[in-house]
């Protein structure tokens, strides 16, 4: 029990690239492309509200049994128990989004862009430390970024939402409004007992002790606030990749339009 619930658990920290590390990334992957394989050839707007309310009530109940080991071990600390985490933010906007009986577009660009950009870094590179396998957190990681990533895939595949250059550009806005509303909470929480010299939500301080993309860019640009700059720019970078499936499709249909219009003309 200890392995799989202790705040100490007797097991090695967890590994990139380790075996369990490829093994979870193929059973996420695996899973995600074959509930959204089943619901496209099923096409049935009941299934696909069930499903919607099934994860939501899945992803919900994590939640709270993560709440639950936090409690177990530790009391509330305002510099590291706010949902203020990209992905943490993004799995609140994610269960209210499947919980709406009407489709959002707002919601679902977030959600693309912020769970697709960064679930997918966050399940190569686990911030999960000492929790390796077979212990709760390591589950819950994988499980919640799993659906960061399958759930805006479903909505694009299934539901026919669709992303467009405005989204791009309010998406941009949104996350830089984030981006300072999130360094001002770091700032303040050295006011706040026990006085830690700053809050590091969105990693703006400094990067994880586990190792991610950032120390890269430390190398790069040098330590915070210089470090945000190549932030922005290889946030910018994955956003326009995410968005490039969708200007490819727009400027396919358009030259197929144009074709069968000069066609008919003749």
């Amino acid at each position: 029990m200890d392995a799989f619930w202790s705040y100490t658990p007797p097991i090695p920290p967890f590994v990139f690239f380790s075996p369990v590390h490829w093994t979870a990334l193929g059973i996420v992957s695996l899973l995600s492309a074959v509930i959204i394989i089943l619901l496209v050839n099923k096409k049935n707007r009941k299934w696909n509200r069930r499903f919607e309310l099934i994860a939501g009530i899945i992803l919900t109940v994590n939640e709270l049994v993560y709440i639950v080991w936090i409690a177990s071990f530790q009391d509330f600390d305002w510099a590291y128990h706010l949902p203020l985490h990209l992905c943490d933010t993004s799995l609140i906007l994610l269960i209210i989004m499947l919980f709406l009986p009407q489709k959002n577009q707002v919601l679902y660009e977030i959600l693309y862009f912020a769970g697709l950009g960064g679930a997918l870094q966050a399940l190569l590179t686990p911030i999960v430390g000492r929790f390796g396998f077979p212990h709760f957190v390591c589950f819950t990681h994988f499980n919640t970024h799993g659906f960061l990533v399958a759930i805006p895939l479903y909505f694009t595949f299934v539901r026919g939402m669709r992303i467009s250059f405005k989204s791009l550009i309010r998406f941009v806005i949104i996350i830089n409004g984030f981006l300072f509303f999130v360094m001002s909470i770091n700032w303040l929480i050295q006011f706040i007992p026990p006085y830690y010299e700053k809050g590091n939500y969105l990693f703006l301080t400094y990067p994880p002790a586990t190792g991610s993309i950032i120390d890269f860019l430390v190398n790069i640009f040098g330590p915070s606030p210089y470090y945000i700059i190549g932030l922005e720019l290889l946030g910018l970078v994955i956003c326009f990749l995410l968005y490039l499936p969708f200007l490819i499709q727009k400027k396919f249909y358009s030259k197929s339009a144009g074709f069968e219009k000069s066609s008919l003309i003749k």
